[in-house]
């Protein structure tokens, strides 16, 4: 690796540091700052949940992260299979080709 490519490596982590702690130092002040305690009725269900705002919030933060997670990794597997069809799309062709190809020899051999 070269001197630049290890030094933009080590900017790059400083940066994801940096980012790193100013998004902790956001989550611990919203925890802080929120300590009321709310009520959640949970829709079928009879009984209530009493819980910190900062948890509610939170949770649902996580929850949302984690269900646009899963739906990138549907995308993503969607892509991959096809892009599994066109490799072998591509290897049956090229299978092809070197075959019309051996032809195209012989039958150059044949009339020489």
């Amino acid at each position: 690796m070269s001197a630049a490519g290890s030094s933009l490596s080590w900017v790059g982590r400083v940066i994801w540091l940096f980012l790193t702690l100013i998004l902790l130092f956001l989550i611990a002040s919203f925890a802080s700052s929120n300590q009321d305690i709310i009520q959640l009725g949970i829709w079928p269900f009879d009984g209530q949940l009493s819980l910190p705002v900062w948890v509610a919030v939170s949770s649902a933060l996580a929850i949302g992260t984690l269900f646009g997670a899963f739906m990138v990794w549907l995308s993503v597997l969607r892509l991959r299979a096809r892009l599994w069809q066109e490799e072998r799309k591509s290897t049956q062709i090229k299978k092809k080709l070197a075959a019309l190809e051996g032809v195209e020899e012989e039958t150059e051999r044949d009339a020489g």
